[in-house]
């Protein structure tokens, strides 16, 4: 089973979607720590803590199916928009799914990426 989850900002009221995610276990959390790769989140993050406060992290739907929480994703992302394509106040780079187009990374990062994974074990 897996379910939907939305980054909030605290500091808009009210408070403003940042992120959407599809996840199962822990997923939801692991944008917090340092390891971060959505350089905009984890900036935005960033500026929320330095403001004293937490990021709201809120599971939007539970117990469904990974077709149902692609889905929903999809839907939550083209209704919040993406920050990346000046369509709303998202940091996903993608339009949500597995595999989905949305972002293009240029050649240099994509191989940047693949150094700093090499020899690194691989997540679920």
């Amino acid at each position: 089973m897996a379910y939907v989850y939305i980054y909030l900002d605290p500091r808009k009221s009210p408070p403003e979607p940042i992120y959407v995610g599809k996840g199962s276990g822990d997923r939801m959390f692991h944008h917090r720590n340092k390891k971060c790769d959505n350089s905009i989140l984890k900036a935005k993050i960033e500026h929320i803590l330095e403001a004293g406060l937490e990021v709201i992290i809120q599971k939007f739907k539970d117990n469904i199916s990974d077709e149902e929480a692609i889905n929903l994703e999809k839907e939550l992302i083209k209704k919040f928009g993406r920050i990346c394509n000046n369509t709303g106040t998202l940091t996903n780079f993608t339009e949500g799914g597995e595999g989905t187009p949305g972002y293009n990374h240029k050649s240099e990062t994509i191989e940047l990426f693949s150094r700093q994974r090499k020899g690194k074990p691989q997540t679920e």
